[in-house]
């Protein structure tokens, strides 16, 4: 898929669901504790993160932000950030099992890292966050399961 400018999770899922390729989407949901501007850095932020829940679902262009929030608030309500990444097989098919619990292994480690690039974030309203921030991310190892 060419880059693409999205503004919600419903462009997101529309753009997939145009695409000849079969994708299947990707969400760690964070819930970010504080957003410190370092001293004398304006426009450095620290985000301070904990990994809450992560599900991964086939795109559907039927798929809304309100079913995946509702889902997601019944195993982790606190949640306030969920990052989103998208993976196909080269063949344009759904990966299987297996690539996908990779996929979500590297998603997790990247973003607990500080590396997001890639990946889109939005709010519990659906909205696209702009995240320029270094992040510190702190977890709980059974949310990564």
């Amino acid at each position: 898929m060419a880059m693409l400018r999205v503004e919600s999770y419903e462009d997101l899922t529309q753009a997939c669901a145009q695409s000849k390729s079969e994708y299947q989407i990707l969400c760690v949901f964070m819930q970010i504790d504080s957003l410190l501007t370092e001293p004398g850095h304006n426009d450095v932020a620290t985000a301070y993160l904990h990994v809450l829940h992560n599900t991964n679902m086939p795109v559907r262009r039927s798929m809304t932000f309100s079913a995946v929030r509702n889902c997601a608030d019944a195993e982790a309500p606190n949640w306030n950030l969920v990052v989103v990444g998208l993976v196909s097989n080269a063949d344009q098919t759904l990966p299987n099992d297996q690539q996908i619990q990779s996929f979500l292994s590297d998603m997790k480690m990247r973003i607990l890292n500080g590396f997001i690039d890639g990946f889109i974030v939005f709010d519990r309203n659906g909205d696209v966050v702009d995240v320029q921030a270094m992040v510190e991310a702190s977890y709980d190892p059974s949310a990564l399961n």
